[in-house]
């Protein structure tokens, strides 16, 4: 029995995975990794949402899309934690953002993005928690369907 080197052995997990991987647009790819990695569960402050916020925006546009091309949002539950709601992150709009945060006292429990998609001509849409409990993983959920579902009027392809 010959042994094969092993850089030469991939597990069929990963040969999938990478089969995936080429059959997505480049927007499909930066969701999906912004969306992996590990969750690291924590409150945040207002102000240290907007600087997540901020660093999201950043890394995205660094990817090579442009700043109509990028929607990124605070997510927080209302005090009764009955609602997830969104304000959107604008670009040197920081101040405004903190005062309408401040004004519900949110509980701040992630991010949310949009990256418009010119090879399918949509919207990819994801979050990032910062809070892994089953309550914030069903409002993102719920989120994520309410958006997918009304993804077809975000699209604006004259913007």
């Amino acid at each position: 029995m010959t042994r094969t080197q092993p850089a030469e052995t991939k597990s069929r997990q990963r040969i999938a995975a990478e089969k995936a991987a080429s059959k997505m647009s480049k927007a499909e790819r930066l969701q999906h990794a912004l969306q992996s990695g590990v969750l690291k569960s924590e409150l945040r402050t207002a102000s240290e949402a907007i600087h997540a916020a901020r660093a999201l925006h950043m890394r995205i546009k660094t990817e090579g899309f442009a700043d109509q091309d990028i929607k990124v949002s605070v997510a927080y539950l209302t005090p009764d934690l009955s609602a997830l709601s969104t304000e959107a992150f604008e670009w040197g709009h920081e101040a405004a953002l903190h005062t309408a945060l401040s004004s519900v006292c949110p509980i701040v429990v992630g991010l949310t993005f949009g990256i418009r998609d010119m090879e399918r001509r949509n919207w990819i849409v994801g979050a990032r928690p910062f809070l892994n409990t089953p309550l914030v993983n069903a409002a993102f959920k719920a989120w994520l369907e309410e958006t997918y579902i009304m993804n077809s009027p975000l699209w604006s392809p004259k913007a």
